[in-house]
């Protein structure tokens, strides 16, 4: 299904809402389609159940196959759990500041395993700032356990 065909079906079928983002798979069609109640000043607005939505998409015809609510139930919690510690905004303070440590130490482990300075490390990333956003997730995703191996094995 086209995507503009898609943006209009969706909008049709959820109105008040806007769609955010577009993940698609290998072949370029669209999987999931993430959308959220125009937004209102207040952000508590933004976290109610009902105001934020995932579709899951059949790619070929475009067919919602399940819509997932990310703000109520399991998923709530979850969110919450990984993104705010169950804290509000003190816990994404302090899960971002835990985050930027683990990505210095990972640099650090970087760093003693290929015998370059911080500094060519911090230099490399200040030349290439395109990179940050994939090392980003990729420190995400496994830098714990390179940090983790890296202070096991020595």
């Amino acid at each position: 299904m086209p995507l503009e065909n898609l943006i209009r079906s969706v909008a049709r079928r959820y109105p008040g809402f806007q769609v955010e983002d577009i993940r698609f798979n290998t072949a370029g069609l669209a999987t999931l389609v993430q959308i959220a109640k125009v937004r209102a000043k207040d952000r508590k607005q933004r976290k109610v159940p009902g105001s934020y939505l995932q579709l899951v998409i059949d790619p070929k015809i475009g067919r919602v196959l399940k819509t997932v609510d990310r703000h109520a139930g399991v998923w709530a919690f979850l969110r919450n759990l990984h993104h705010d510690l169950l804290a509000a905004r003190t816990g994404r303070v302090e899960n971002g500041l835990s985050a930027a440590a683990r990505e210095i130490r990972c640099l650090r482990q970087v760093q003693f395993r290929e015998n370059h300075s911080l500094d060519d490390a911090v230099g490399f990333l200040g030349r290439h700032a395109e990179l940050l956003g994939p090392i980003h997730w990729a420190v995400h995703g496994g830098g714990v356990v390179v940090v983790g191996l890296g202070e096991l094995v020595g």
